[in-house]
């Protein structure tokens, strides 16, 4: 018989350099508090996708995203289960309401609004529409300093990848078509 599935830790990872998978390793090795863990390659499909992948395969109440180059300093991933509500950690000493780089989605807040948009490529102003889906949804985003987090490589992966500057500002142009103004 299977046990229950409270919580479920996607990661959508992107080999850009040889240092990658040690960076991906001290990211795993340092959460707490997740009972199934799903790696989702991204050859190039881009967080978003990655990341449905990722929530299309989860099975637990609650599904922890996260980059691959995270490193947990507080608490523990349990402690981001929020009923209804999307909860992120504090990001480098800062808390605010939702972090592109790490946040918990319940079950039943996937349900009713389901993944990232896929209209972006690669990346950039995915996390801001989703941030923006919830907030038409009416789904509360509140930030947390129980859990804390470090984020040392942010825009690592992005910057290394060849056409980021253009990517940026096709994606940025989508955004402001879609929702009438910049995030």
């Amino acid at each position: 018989m299977d046990r229950e599935i409270d919580v479920s830790y996607i990661i959508p990872y992107y080999e850009v350099d040889s240092e990658k998978p040690e960076v991906l390793r001290k990211c795993v090795k340092s959460m707490k508090g997740y009972d199934e863990l799903i790696l989702v390659w991204n050859d190039g499909i881009g967080y978003a996708k990655a990341i449905n992948k990722g929530l299309a395969l989860a099975r637990g109440k609650y599904m922890v995203v996260s980059n691959d180059d995270i490193l947990l300093k507080k608490g523990s991933l349990r402690d981001l289960c929020v009923p209804g509500a999307v909860v992120s950690p504090k990001v480098n000493g800062q808390l605010q309401d939702f972090w592109g780089c790490m946040f918990c989605v319940p079950r039943s807040v996937y349900e009713k609004v389901g993944g990232l948009s896929e209209i972006y490529e690669i990346s950039y102003f995915d996390d801001d529409d989703y941030q923006f889906t919830l907030k038409q949804a009416g789904i509360p985003m509140i930030g947390t300093g129980s859990v804390e987090i470090s984020h040392p490589e942010g825009g690592r992966t992005l910057h290394q990848m060849e056409g980021w500057q253009e990517r940026f500002e096709r994606n940025k142009q989508k955004f402001f078509d879609k929702w009438h103004r910049y995030p």
